[in-house]
């Protein structure tokens, strides 16, 4: 069990956490108390006793999600069992209304201006309680989830914006942010996955070609969003890059630290934005580079499916929201064009009527075009 779910769950205090607002009215206030759990006699439980207390349930819920996810999604929860305790004196139990969900996602609506992630929480918690039997029905069963409202800036980047990037990473004393952008414009990784990240997960595999060995290189995402994990290949030079600074490296993660042996995600963040501010654009994070992962990729030529499963995502229509449009003509990649007497003749660019030979009736056109324009004088 993490340390923030005993955090959470086995909190005994009725106050809220220092530096937290407790007021349900602020956007990003999570009181973080929670009713002790209550004492267990461990003669009277049984192997065969399957109800669980509302702590219980929550405690589970967060079993398989990563310390930031917990976080993000305690500071939801316990604003709305604030709220509740507060308006009507009790918590989450049977006694819950479809119109005090209503009536909470308004007020808190007031004060929030992305209202997708309260609800999508809020419906996942329900849902696991309810299978829990901790709840006697899922109220937020028929909630639809709204739009997500467009960010204040788009994440898109160009390639001349990372390429300063990387020129700036190179100003710096170490290579330890050199390889940590490298991983995420290459690997499209989240900062978290990427943070503790082991110096055996950049892998090389050798290969028998023609006779001669060749490598290819790969990044084992371990424990990424929803306790998965993946492979993802690395483009030849940049994989040798990395390899070698990992077997430069005489620890076990890849970006030691002080917090849990590696470095957190937050410094990881810190490195990037450093960088963003010193090229003039702030607003670039690390989550902008999974767009540029997935963009760019796909203009170039990448399968949607495969940019989905190196990105990580559950389906396609996740990866879709990753995507940018390019200035791009998108016409240039049909071709109708077809082979005739060893020319190429494309029949849907110049109408020419159909008799027995096209490419004959090409030339005449040809010809006669420049008679005409010999007879009109516009040729000397």
């Amino acid at each position: 069990m993490s340390p923030l779910i005993k955090e959470i769950s086995w909190s005994t205090s009725k106050e809220p956490i220092t530096g937290m607002s407790a007021s349900y009215g602020y956007q990003h206030s999570s009181a973080l108390y929670v009713s002790p759990l209550p004492a267990i006699d461990a003669d009277s439980s049984s192997d065969d006793d399957e109800t669980f207390t509302l702590e219980e349930g929550i405690m589970i819920w967060y079993e398989k999600k990563t310390r930031a996810t917990q976080f993000a999604y305690n500071q939801y929860v316990q604003h709305f069992r604030t709220w509740l305790r507060a308006e009507y004196g009790r918590d989450i139990d049977h006694r819950l209304k479809t119109k005090h969900l209503k009536l909470y996602l308004i007020e808190k609506a007031k004060t929030t201006s992305q209202m997708r992630p309260v609800i999508s929480v809020l419906k996942s918690l329900f849902k696991h309680l309810k299978k829990l039997d901790v709840i006697k029905r899922d109220i937020l069963l028929t909630f639809d989830n709204c739009k997500q409202k467009p960010p204040r800036h788009e994440r898109k980047l160009d390639v001349s914006t990372v390429r300063l990037m990387f020129k700036e990473s190179l100003k710096q004393s170490t290579p330890v942010t050199h390889v940590i952008l490298q991983l995420l414009v290459y690997a499209g990784l989240r900062r978290t996955v990427l943070s503790k990240l082991l110096r055996t997960d950049i892998i090389r595999t050798e290969l028998i070609k023609d006779g001669d060995i060749e490598f290819k290189y790969s990044v084992k995402a371990r424990d990424a969003k929803g306790g998965k994990n993946r492979t993802i290949g690395i483009k030849t030079d940049v994989g040798r890059s990395l390899w070698d600074f990992a077997q430069s490296c005489s620890t076990e993660y890849l970006f030691p630290g002080n917090k849990d042996g590696h470095l957190g995600g937050r410094a990881i963040a810190s490195r990037i934005k450093t960088l963003a501010k010193r090229i003039g654009k702030p607003e670039v994070s690390c989550h902008w580079m999974r767009h540029f992962f997935a963009s760019i990729s796909l203009h170039a030529g990448a399968n949607l499916v495969d940019v989905s499963r190196a990105l990580g995502h559950s389906s396609v229509a996740v990866t879709s929201i990753y995507l940018h449009s390019s200035d791009a003509a998108v016409s240039e990649l049909i071709d109708l064009s077809t082979s005739m007497d060893g020319d190429m003749i494309d029949e849907s660019i110049t109408y020419v009527k159909t008799e027995s030979s096209k490419k004959k009736i090409i030339k005449s056109s040809l010809k006669n075009t420049n008679k005409s324009q010999k007879k009109n004088g516009e040729f000397v």
